[in-house]
């Protein structure tokens, strides 16, 4: 009868299957590229897949791809060599498609859903069909227009400033 052995083996990770943690990388880039110019186009990249020799990272728009692209793509991939020694490609992909698939899952959900219906408010539907909802702050002098009044009132708005 064989003994089989109960010690475990360390398990070795190449460094070509390292997995990337993003927020690393996303730090990095902002140490290395500086604060404005990570906040104005490095901060919206996202790591969509990743693979042993090039990554495919999420961008907003053709603008902000092109932008990145043609201004920072060699220093991004030297940066992300630093974490892992295999990338050598990096792919964009515009995201502008996720927001397009966000509003036609929210119309084809035809009814309201449970939160939606207790609060009155569309935007929970996002939130409980799974979609990642952003805000920003904005002024507290909106006017609403829902007859032709209110949009003469906000057309001389318009004209004063």
């Amino acid at each position: 009868m064989e003994k089989k052995s109960t010690i475990q083996q360390e398990a070795f990770t190449s460094e070509e299957e390292k997995i990337l943690v993003w927020d690393d990388v996303q730090s990095s880039f902002e140490k290395n590229f500086g604060t404005k110019v990570y906040s104005s186009w490095l901060k919206n990249i996202s790591l969509l897949k990743e693979y042993n020799d090039y990554l495919v990272l999420g961008v907003p728009t053709r603008f902000f791809r092109d932008w990145i692209v043609s201004r920072y793509l060699d220093k991004i991939v030297a940066q992300l060599k630093i974490f892992k020694s295999s990338i050598n490609r990096v792919e964009f992909k515009i995201l502008e498609d996720h927001k397009i698939n966000s509003l036609n899952v929210f119309k084809s959900v035809n009814k309201k859903t449970p939160l939606e219906k207790l609060e009155d408010c569309e935007l929970l539907r996002f939130l409980e069909l799974g979609h990642e909802v952003k805000m920003i702050k904005m002024s507290n002098k909106s006017v609403s227009v829902d007859t032709k009044e209110n949009l003469a009132e906000v057309i001389k708005i318009i004209k004063k400033s």
